[in-house]
This record gives C-alpha cells, structure tokens and sequence, in this order.
C-alpha cells in the first residue's frame, strides 16, 4: 500500500506534484490545486499509508510547503529522500525570508535525516562498508556477469566510495564491459577502460585515486591477515 513519487523538473512546481500523487493514489489529476490536495488528503487520512518521494530536492518551496500541510492534515508517514545537500537546503539562508519561513516550518518536522552516502560508524571502531564483496557478488552473479576477483574488489571499493555513484555506477561500467567483451570475464582492468570511457580521462583519474586510496575491502583484509 505504499506510494513512491518520483519528482521530474516538470513536475517540481505545486500542481504537477500534486497531480503526481494523485495519480499515484488512483485520483483523478483534473482541477485546482486545492482540490487535488483536500482529495489526496481525505484519501490518506487514517490510512497510515508511507509516501515515499525521491528525487524530492527538485522540489520547489511551494510544493514542500504543500507536503508539510499533506503531512499535518493526514497523519501518514512521508520520506523525502534526495541529494546529501537537501538537508542543507531546508534549512538555508539563501533564500526569501517567506521561503526561509516555510522551508523553517517543514525542516522541524523532520524526525530523521541520514547522509546514504557516509560509511556507518558502529560503536566507534571503524566504518561499517556500505556494500560487502558478498552484496556485490549477489546483484551481479544474479545476472549472470562473470566477475574476477580483482573486478569483485574494484565494484566494492566504487560502490563505497562516497558520491561515487554507488551500485548504479557499478551496473553502468559492468554492462560497458559486458558490451564490448560478450561472455568474457569482467576484470578490474576492463572495468577501469570503462569508467575512462564513461567520465574521461581527467576525472576517471580522480575517481581512481579516491578508489584506490579507499584500503582493501574487509573480507580480503581479514583474508590476507589470516
């Protein structure tokens, strides 16, 4: 029973937004603003429905402003997941002192906020991996992708670098390579061409840098210190 909107530029603007959800809960898209947030709001109240809206840092103030009162009326559980500098955003400056306003009343609503890019810290020993060599091992073998072990330790070390991309960024340089090399294995090497290939020599080497200044992944730490 749970929605999940996904916000375009088209639709950052109130009414477009609202016509999303609608959509997303089988309403109807036509008329005002205002009837199209009472018909969303009678349909979620006391349904403890969770509306999940990614991409939400595309959003205009408006139509922040517009899930705070959805929020208020309705009682449901609302995630707004965006980029790492939204929490930054709701809680500007740099805007005008009616947006400060508004972005000031949804920002204290906000029960938890989690940068899903920062490696977690558990009982303050040293950061807990985003992905496992055993995650990267399950999303890719699942598909059928022969991955050598040295190309198994590159995926985990990109997918864990911050702001890298994470595994969306992992899929796009595994299917470059499976491109070009059918039924070949996927190497670190080969992997490497295609990062170059996908952001150019410059900032491949950037990222390279930061990917492998990152360590051994644990499971090949712990295997190398047996």
């Amino acid at each position: 029973g749970s929605l999940l909107v996904t916000v375009t530029g088209t639709r950052a603007a109130r009414k477009p937004f609202l016509q999303s959800l609608a959509r997303g809960l089988g309403l109807s898209e036509a008329g005002r603003a205002e009837d199209l947030q009472d018909a969303i709001i009678e349909r979620l109240r006391g349904s403890d429905r969770l509306v999940m809206i990614d991409e939400a840092h595309k959003l205009q103030v408006a139509a922040l402003d517009t899930i705070r009162e959805i929020w208020d009326a309705a009682g449901v559980p609302i995630i707004l997941a965006g980029t790492p500098t939204f929490l930054q955003s709701l809680t500007s400056r740099r805007v005008g002192s009616l947006d400060a306003e508004i972005l000031d009343q949804l920002s204290s609503r906000v029960g938890i906020s989690r940068d899903l890019t920062d490696l977690a810290t558990s009982g303050g020993g040293d950061p807990e991996r985003l992905f496992t060599i055993e995650d990267i091992r399950k999303v890719f073998h699942r598909g059928g992708v022969r991955l050598t072990r040295d190309g198994e330790d590159f995926l985990c070390r990109l997918a864990n670098t911050p702001g890298a991309g994470g595994l969306r960024k992992c899929a796009d340089l595994v299917q470059i390579v499976v491109d070009l090399f059918p039924g070949e294995a996927v190497t670190a090497a080969r992997l490497r061409d295609a990062l170059r290939m996908k952001l150019g020599t410059r900032e491949a080497g950037f990222r390279l840098d930061i990917i492998d200044g990152a360590g051994e992944p644990a499971e090949v730490a712990t295997a190398v210190g047996a």
